[in-house]
């Protein structure tokens, strides 16, 4: 009597656990859930911040010159200027139409060191990357007369695109125009994420949504 019960709760204990892994795991807590994260001056504002405005972060610009080192890790001149540089500015959203009435032109992030200038444009939705967009941006750049004499580079981060006749022709407005571009899907970023090293662990925990953020942007999920 004894040993069949025992078999009976043996037998009830495995139907219990087999159930419980075949539910869908549980939702983790996500800082871009919690704050409803679902455009890209939000997603900009949080990479300046990474990026260390005012260097008020234990990482100093380390996170950003991992950034840079990732975006052009190809491109092995760059990354000699990038080493060189010890002070950074880090700007979010600056106008640099400047004529009355222009159409108003603003690149997300704006990384400048005494020595270069870094535009970045953070894309994460496809319907957001527009034709002529590039072009009308790098010729208010050069026009800058404190931009003219520093060497220039253009970061694009995009979702994954469809509209691949479009992006080539921006990218390419960019190559013309700029002496460094990089472009890299949000994808490609997510296991850079996950790798940087940092002091903070609130730093890691927020980089960790952060790639979990760019998985679904790949995947053609919504923010």
């Amino acid at each position: 009597m004894l040993a069949r019960l025992e078999g009976e709760l043996s037998l009830l204990a495995l139907e219990t656990e087999l159930e419980r892994l075949s539910l869908p795991p549980a939702p983790e807590f996500s800082i871009f859930d919690a704050l409803c994260v679902r455009h890209e001056n939000q997603v900009s504002t949080l990479l300046a911040y990474l990026f260390n405005i005012n260097n008020r972060l234990p990482d100093g610009d380390n996170f950003l010159r991992e950034f840079l080192r990732e975006c052009f890790k190809d491109n092995s001149e760059f990354l000699q200027i990038i080493e060189r540089q010890t002070a950074w500015k880090v700007r979010l959203e600056v106008d640099i139409s400047g004529d009355k009435g222009a159409k108003s032109r603003r690149p997300d992030i704006v990384l400048e060191s005494p020595e270069i200038v870094v535009f970045i444009e953070n894309k994460i939705y496809p319907q957001a990357i527009r034709a002529g967009q590039v072009k009308d941006t790098c010729r208010y750049i050069k026009a800058k007369p404190y931009w003219k004499e520093k060497p220039k580079a253009y970061v694009l981060i995009k979702p994954k695109c469809t509209e691949t006749a479009v992006m080539d022709g921006e990218l390419k407005d960019a190559r013309e125009n700029f002496g460094h571009v990089a472009s890299i899907e949000w994808m490609a970023l997510s296991p850079f994420f996950r790798k940087t090293a940092c002091r903070s662990s609130r730093m890691r925990l927020v980089l960790d949504d952060l790639a979990s953020f760019a998985e679904q942007i790949g995947g053609g999920q919504d923010g």
